[in-house]
């Protein structure tokens, strides 16, 4: 190794037993190094290491990141939300009969309303001390789960005279710890198994959370194969899935057989409707009513406003709002913003650099 120009980065035991410490697994690298430590860990005597280096990494091709923040729709923000909207006069929607102008302003105020009121700074990262490592895992739990690892950690670094007595410590207060984590798993399964009670989705949901954890979504391959060409980057596959969903319908229409058969289309089709279609204007009780009658879920599109929130804030917008759906019937225009979508890819099977293998899902 060191004919090669490679260093070693651990100069102490990374094998501990009852009687021998020895120096076993280490990292050798010709990288500058900036740090390097030994992990204390119960899963084997052969002790996890790892070290951090210094180098200067190329740019990517990933999308660039912004300041991030979150969204929090409490009462407090809904309750100052509908009062600030209810001060807003509408003015533009008073001789204005711009549909595009009208939709972007009744849009960008309810948006920048939204983010001077219920924006959250992004927070200071958890302690992974306090985040459960498991859904069932309560805080008495995670304080047994510590107590456990430092149990370990006191049986290695006892002399030999002692490290039996903290081997037998640490087994027994393991043991009880292992059946109180069954028996909270156990609790916890049973309690959302009836909470669930008669709904099958719901069941199966619970269900499937245990048989194929994180499989629902799975995440972007690193790379596509499109043709003879490879697709690499975050951003770069991104789009080559776009482009590909995008041009499914070309593509088969291109290699479809076109029938051949001289037969007329009004041999099988009814007579053409000679009067117009014609949608009578809607009120704001019509709309009141459509909107109370849609179901209260958190999920929200694109823009990020979940269905609560509209029944929120529509005693305050119902007026601009019917307005824009009279002016959409009467011109014909639905607005460009709604027409998109937030895509997620489904794994079907097969190689996972192969676009053909995954399912377009819009929520």
């Amino acid at each position: 190794m060191l004919a090669a120009g490679t260093l070693p980065t651990t100069s102490i035991p990374t094998r501990v037993t009852n009687v021998t410490a020895s120096l076993i697994d280490n990292i050798f690298s010709t990288l500058c190094l900036k740090k390097n430590s030994i992990l204390v860990t119960d899963i084997s005597d052969h002790f996890p290491i790892y070290s951090r280096f210094s180098f200067n990494r190329g740019r990517n091709n990933r999308a660039q990141v912004f300041d991030s923040y979150s969204i929090r729709f409490g009462k407090n923000e809904l309750s100052l939300l509908g009062s600030k909207l209810a001060k807003n006069s509408w003015s533009l929607f008073d001789n204005n009969k711009d549909f595009s102008c009208l939709f972007e302003s009744f849009y960008g105020t309810i948006k920048e309303a939204i983010l001077s009121i219920c924006k959250v700074p992004p927070s200071n990262r958890r302690s992974k001390r306090i985040i459960p490592l498991n859904p069932w895992m309560t805080s008495g739990l995670l304080k047994s789960w510590r107590r456990k690892n430092n149990l370990w950690r006191y049986y290695k670094c006892a002399t030999l005279s002692t490290s039996a007595i903290r081997l037998c410590q640490f087994k027994i207060y393991r043991n009880i710890y292992n059946s109180l984590c069954r028996k909270a798993k156990s609790l916890y399964y049973l309690n959302n198994f009836a909470a669930c009670n008669k709904d099958i989705r719901k069941t199966w949901k619970v269900i499937n959370s245990v048989l194929k954890p994180g499989s629902q979504y799975s995440s972007l391959p690193m790379s596509l194969v499109i043709g003879d060409e490879t697709v690499e980057g975050e951003l770069n596959v991104q789009e080559a899935f776009t482009s590909f969903f995008a041009s499914i319908g070309n593509n088969i229409a291109s290699t479809a057989t076109l029938s051949r058969s001289k037969s007329d289309f009004r041999s099988y089709l009814g007579p053409s409707c000679v009067k117009s279609m014609f949608l009578e204007p809607v009120t704001e009780i019509e709309i009141t009513k459509i909107v109370n009658g849609l179901k209260d879920s958190s999920s929200s599109g694109p823009d990020s406003i979940p269905t609560k929130v509209v029944k929120s804030i529509l005693p305050s917008i119902v007026v601009p709002l019917t307005k824009l759906v009279n002016l959409s019937f009467k011109y014909g225009v639905f607005p460009d913003p709604l027409k998109r979508a937030r895509i997620i890819v489904l794994y079907k099977g097969g190689p996972r650099n192969d676009p053909a293998n995954y399912r377009p899902i819009s929520v």
